[in-house]
């Protein structure tokens, strides 16, 4: 008897299990416009600067004039 009530039983159905990989989208997207933004808003100047005291520590460019 107890085997009949089982099987009426419905299992139990997550409706909400979409919910995961849409933050997980949701947070890979707010990660790649940061990532975006904070490209559009490099200094070429600032950047060429850090680029070249890289160079120079690394010994593989022209050495700094000054």
């Amino acid at each position: 008897m107890s085997k009949k009530k089982h099987d009426d039983h419905e299992d139990h159905v997550n409706h909400e299990a979409w919910v995961i990989p849409y933050a997980d989208l949701l947070t890979l997207l707010m990660g790649l416009f940061l990532v975006l933004w904070s490209l559009g808003k490099t200094d070429a100047a600032r950047a060429e600067a850090v680029g070249k005291g890289f160079a120079a520590e690394l010994g593989i460019g022209p050495e700094p004039s000054g």
